[in-house]
């Protein structure tokens, strides 16, 4: 009798009760990496000086409209506008938790059955564990002014994930599609990634997220096109961007928040870019299309970062690029740096029966632990008394303009009591 063939692998992916655990698992993780974020919950940036503010003064349906940076920025107004529901005691409380769900998506989207041509499940939850203890990127924990950059994480993932198979999942990728095309730049460099998708795969439901992408960006690009945005000297160099690929990137994934990239060593600088890049070419060549698509995506977000960098700290005489290499923990680290680290998860886990790959990978493994526990718990955020602030605001009359300190120092919140 002839052999059957055999039948190609099932999709592997979590039950709905297991997809539960490591979701409330992911929150414990966050949690407790700065649980200052929710035990003493502050304003942070423009949490509260920019979409709470707007929400208050001029009403969180007008917010909604305004443009902050040259981009329409839906998803910490949204943010904004659900904390108005809570006591202003409250408001950051409601404004970390939604960075926090958001935050969150990632894992169970890569546990699902849906990103199964990631790898098997084992790589998958490595890859999800890896993106929750990322060193060098203490900027990006909780707070929902960058959780766009977390959602830009989600919407790349849906892109190269297999076709939704209900109607939950649908309405899924349409609102995530839909939020991140209309939060930020994201939209205009995840286009590509879509067409590319489509190009692919052939599939109906595929047009429909390139059509919402297609559509943000002509809104988003117009948006940007018409403001008029301050312009930071860029003091771009081959010098600074070895520092910045060595000491921010890649070894910044792997030791965590650094100041090698500033030292006088250029020859190890100039190995480690050559090694780190090596490895993650090497990776995108042999990987399959899932890798390769997110690979692109990483590196043309961090170019368009150092093309377009928002630097208005920048000290009179320095540069954009000069500041960057020096400033550990920031957000545009976070795309490459998580790009070069799931690289050495593939090297670990992607390559079955390759010595050499698996060797690499469990070497930067183990090196990678050091920068995960280094760089594990965040430093709380300086204790500017905002408890006591609010009372105050709440015991003054109607039409009161009220200043309230916030994190980072020098920020502030202006309020005009209703």
């Amino acid at each position: 009798m002839a052999a059957k063939a055999s039948s190609p692998p099932q999709p592997a992916g979590l039950r709905w009760y297991w997809q539960v655990a490591v979701v409330c698992a992911a929150i414990a993780l966050i949690f407790s990496r700065q649980p200052d974020a929710f035990l003493h919950a502050q304003f942070f940036a423009e949490d509260g000086k920019i979409w709470f503010a707007d929400a208050y003064n001029n009403g969180w349906f007008t917010s909604l409209f305004k443009a902050q940076d040259g981009y329409f920025q839906t998803l910490p107004r949204l943010a904004a506008a659900l904390s108005l529901l809570a006591p202003l005691a409250m408001a950051p409380l409601v404004m970390n938790l939604a960075g926090l769900i958001i935050q969150t998506l990632p894992v169970p989207v890569l546990l699902s059955r849906r990103s199964s041509a990631w790898g098997s499940l084992s790589l998958r939850a490595t890859l999800a564990f890896t993106y929750l203890a990322m060193p060098n990127c203490s900027e990006l924990n909780v707070t929902i002014e960058e959780g766009q950059w977390h959602l830009a994480l989600v919407a790349c993932l849906l892109l190269l994930a297999s076709a939704p198979a209900n109607r939950a999942w649908k309405v899924f990728d349409t609102v995530i599609f839909i939020l991140c095309g209309l939060t930020g730049p994201f939209a205009i460099l995840l286009v590509p990634i879509a067409g590319l998708r489509l190009w692919q795969r052939r599939e109906q439901f595929m047009r429909w997220p390139f059509g919402i992408l297609v559509c943000a960006t002509t809104i988003q690009a117009f948006v940007l096109l018409a403001t008029q945005r301050e312009r930071w000297p860029l003091g771009a160099s081959a010098e600074l961007l070895i520092r910045i690929l060595s000491g921010q990137v890649f070894l910044g994934a792997i030791l965590g928040s650094n100041g090698l990239g500033t030292r006088d060593m250029m020859p190890f600088l100039v190995c480690v870019v050559i090694a780190g890049s090596l490895l993650t070419t090497f990776c995108f060549l042999k990987a399959n299309a899932e890798w390769k698509l997110f690979l692109l995506f990483s590196v043309t977000v961090f170019a368009a970062s150092l093309c377009a960098p928002f630097t208005p700290g920048l000290r009179p005489g320095s540069t954009a690029w000069l500041m960057l290499a020096r400033t550990s923990g920031i957000r545009y680290w976070f795309f490459p740096a998580l790009a070069f680290s799931w690289t050495i998860v593939w090297y670990l886990l992607g390559r079955p029966n390759r010595r050499v790959s698996q060797s690499i990978g469990a070497t930067l493994m183990a090196l990678m632990l050091i920068g995960i526990v280094r760089d594990w718990r965040i430093p709380p955020r300086a204790d500017l008394h905002f408890a006591a602030y609010v009372k105050a605001f709440e015991a003054s009359p109607p039409g009161t303009v009220v200043t309230i300190p916030e994190n980072p120092q020098g920020w502030t919140i202006r309020l005009v009591k209703r």
